[in-house]
C-alpha cells in the first residue's frame, strides 16, 4: 500500500518484475501481467513513491531455468536482453531507476553451494561459473538500461565471514 509508504516518508520502492508472469513461455507476452505491474507501478507514482524496477530477483522462467539459465551464453544475450529491453520499453515511463540483478552474488550462492535454492547444487566450481554468469548478466543489463537515462544501481548481499562477538544479543 504506497499510502502507507508516504505515510511512513519513505520516498523510494524496490519493486521487483516477475519474469515469469510477463513471459510465461519463451516468446509469449502475459499482457495482463505487464498492465497489472504497469498498475502497481502508476499507484506508486500516484503516491509519490518513485519505484526502481528490479529485473530479476532469484527467480526465472521455468523454460529459461530448463534452457541452462544464465549460465549459458546465449541465454544472456539472447532471451536475458531481450527480456531487458521489453521491461526498459513497457515499464521505463514509470520508473525511478533501474536495479537489473537483486544480489547477483547471494542468487549464485544459495543455488550452488547447497543451501537449498534451485538448481540445488553444492560444488564450487559451477558455483563460481554461476556467480561470473550472473555478474555478466547484471553488467550486461545495466549497460542496456543506462540508455534509458534512468539511473541504474547495484543491490548486493554481504554476508558476514564469522561473528564479530561471541554474544546472541544485539548491542
Amino acid at each position: 500500500d504506497f499510502a502507507a509508504f508516504r505515510a511512513l516518508g519513505l520516498t523510494h520502492h524496490r519493486l521487483s518484475i516477475e519474469w515469469a508472469r510477463i513471459e510465461p513461455e519463451e516468446g509469449r507476452v502475459d499482457e495482463t501481467a505487464v498492465a497489472h505491474y504497469r498498475d502497481v507501478l502508476a499507484a506508486a507514482r500516484d503516491e509519490g513513491v518513485t519505484p526502481w524496477i528490479c529485473l530479476h530477483h532469484f527467480t526465472l522462467p521455468a523454460w529459461f531455468a530448463r534452457a541452462g539459465g544464465f549460465l549459458v551464453e546465449n541465454n544472456r544475450t539472447g532471451a536475458w536482453l531481450r527480456h531487458v529491453e521489453r521491461i526498459a520499453e513497457r515499464f521505463g515511463d514509470l520508473a525511478g531507476g533501474w536495479k537489473p540483478v537483486n544480489e547477483p552474488n547471494a542468487y549464485a550462492l544459495l543455488g550452488w553451494r547447497g543451501i537449498g535454492f534451485p538448481p540445488g547444487e553444492n560444488d564450487a566450481g559451477r558455483y563460481l561459473d554461476a556467480l561470473a554468469a550472473i555478474e555478466l548478466a547484471a553488467a550486461e543489463a545495466s549497460a542496456r538500461l543506462r540508455q534509458t537515462g534512468l539511473p541504474v544501481a547495484s543491490v548486493h548481499a554481504l554476508v558476514p565471514r564469522r561473528r564479530s562477538s561471541t554474544t546472541t544479543r544485539a548491542p
